[in-house]
């Protein structure tokens, strides 16, 4: 019995199967009898054409005497792409013949509308093609860098780093590649020479450690003002974990007159009475005529500059009080901040140490709106975090922002500008 149901089972499936076959091949037949008569008998010609088109597609050529390079790049894109209705409008074009047909018939669920598994292959940008647009853009690497070498030229900054014998090449190497070798000068001031290093290493005689900074940047700008006083208009000194970048600096300095006696960085509004000081790791830049005090009168009188001890900074700007060298504000037009004694992460997001708050003179402000769009410098840099930043500044860019920014040259330095 159970033989004789099985059997008719299998005779049920079979009939049911050449019952489908059957129907799909009669809907198909239907199909095509309604719809190539209107395509006419340029369709073979059409197949034709896109298989031998699909064949090139992979080898990157196409048939130039049937269809045009636009034409055939486009039919090829469309064999990728699956549907599950007739397009529109197929167009034929053949050597002697060009007709269109437009229809909208669905394709019979028997017939498979699958993707098509193939790789898309990864060509070579093509040339322009039949007005068609190339596949990719100019990316221009030659920026317009005329206004920064003006400044270059006419608004020349010495740059000198404080630095030790240890931390020459773990350290102030790292100063020098990324930002020092963009001063005009860049000079290293140890208590030790090194003949090997990319730029001058000057040897200072003072015994190295904190509590002899303020030694050691009293005989820096001594060799300074003895060696270069004539060479340049604004001399700077930093650590060497500070980073600057100079061709803000130099924008900043663009319109001020390095003959007045003068000096900028971070301002501090405690210990040196009625003016404050600079703080030495965010660095400091004195004028022309600054120097030209110190090194005749200051470096001498130790009532007026301490000859070793303290606190560096603070120390350094008592000696230019009582030179009468002032400070002036550094904050550009927005009251945004361009000197900063410590790292960008904390100026921008805040929780400085308990002591900054009490000794900034701008209330310790932080958060993007807070910092220039053109910052100088920055204090306890890695020197990790000196390769990352010169990459930031010099490498990326914002696609058609245009810097309308133009310096407005004070006229000692217009004079010669022809």
């Amino acid at each position: 019995m159970a033989h004789t149901a099985l059997g008719l089972f299998r005779n049920q499936y079979a009939v049911g199967v050449v019952s489908g076959v059957f129907m799909c091949m009669l809907t198909l037949a239907l199909f095509q009898f309604h719809t190539v008569p209107r395509i006419s008998g340029t369709l073979q010609t059409t197949l034709r054409d896109i298989s031998y088109i699909e064949r090139s597609a992979t080898k990157q050529e196409f048939p130039t005497d049937t269809v045009s390079s636009a034409q055939a790049l486009q039919v090829s894109k469309n064999l990728t792409q699956p549907s599950n209705v007739i397009p529109e409008k197929v167009t034929t074009i053949s050597s002697t013949t060009t007709s269109t047909t437009t229809t909208q018939a669905p394709i019979p669920s028997c017939i498979s509308a699958k993707p098509s598994t193939r790789k898309p292959k990864t060509f070579s940008p093509l040339p322009l093609i039949d007005g068609v647009l190339p596949l990719i853009t100019k990316n221009y690497q030659d920026d317009d860098t005329s206004v920064r070498d003006l400044l270059y030229r006419k608004v020349r900054v010495l740059c000198w780093v404080m630095t030790t014998p240890d931390g020459l090449m773990t350290k102030a190497i790292h100063s020098y590649k990324t930002w020092g070798h963009r001063c005009n000068k860049v000079l290293f001031f140890s208590s030790a020479e090194n003949s090997s290093f990319p730029a001058p290493v000057i040897k200072v005689d003072i015994e190295e450690g904190r509590d002899h900074l303020t030694g050691k940047t009293m005989h820096a700008f001594k060799h300074i003002y003895d060696h270069y006083r004539n060479d340049y208009e604004w001399f700077m000194k930093t650590d060497d974990d500070t980073y600057v970048i100079p061709e803000n600096l130099r924008y900043f300095l663009s319109d001020r007159n390095p003959k007045e006696p003068v000096y900028y960085g971070h301002h501090y509004k405690v210990i040196v009475p009625t003016q404050g000081y600079y703080g030495g790791g965010g660095g400091y830049v004195i004028s022309k005529e600054a120097l030209e005090r110190f090194g005749t009168r200051g470096f001498y009188n130790h009532d007026f500059c301490r000859e070793d001890g303290g606190a560096e900074d603070a120390e350094f700007g008592l000696c230019m009080k009582n030179l009468d060298v002032r400070t002036a504000e550094t904050f550009d037009e927005l009251g945004r901040s361009r000197f900063h004694g410590l790292d960008p992460g904390l100026h921008l997001h805040g929780q400085y140490p308990y002591w900054y708050y009490n000794i900034d003179s701008h209330g310790a402000k932080h958060g993007a709106d807070s910092i220039s769009n053109y910052p100088i410098s920055f204090h306890y840099m890695t020197p990790e975090a000196m390769y990352d930043y010169t990459f930031y500044v010099y490498h990326l860019r914002v696609y058609g922002v245009t810097d309308r920014s133009r310096p407005e040259l004070h006229s000692y330095y217009t004079s010669e500008i022809s």
